[in-house]
């Protein structure tokens, strides 16, 4: 029985990767410039965990609010963090943004967690544990 439901989980999770990675829109020109809302996985993704991108392209280039989401071993996707680049359409950060980690993983889930100003991180940047946080909020409901 419970092979089953692994191999169930499993193929909900491949189909929502096939399904997630053919949400790009390209221009009519055929020149494979990405232009308007768009759903990119992360490219460490993998069978057990599910890390996408949320946002806006214009003339190939990120613009405005794009967002984080991650699927863990449940069926729902969270949303863990993001940002934005600049409207002026340059793919710039700015702001303040919660971003993956570059040693994010199954058993490593930090995000790193600070400002961004004209693309360079500036000021203090903190790192945070998204499993402590989910077991702690977990905790905070049984209460």
């Amino acid at each position: 029985m419970a092979r089953k439901l692994v191999d169930v989980q499993l193929n909900i999770e491949r189909k929502a990767r096939n399904n997630l990675s053919r949400s790009e829109l390209y221009d009519e020109g055929g020149d494979g410039i990405k232009i308007g809302r768009q759903i990119e996985l992360w490219e460490k993704f993998n069978d057990y965990s599910i890390v996408y991108f949320q946002g806006e392209y214009k003339n190939g280039r990120k613009v405005g609010r794009w967002d984080i989401y991650f699927k863990d071993y449940d069926l729902n996707f969270k949303k863990i963090g993001g940002g934005s680049y600049d409207e002026k359409g340059n793919g710039i950060k700015n702001g303040i943004w919660n971003e993956i980690n570059d040693c994010f993983k199954n058993s490593n889930l930090i995000l790193d967690n600070g400002e961004y100003k004209n693309g360079k991180r500036i000021g203090t940047w903190i790192q945070v544990d998204l499993k402590k946080i989910i077991k702690h909020s977990e905790l905070k409901k049984d209460n």
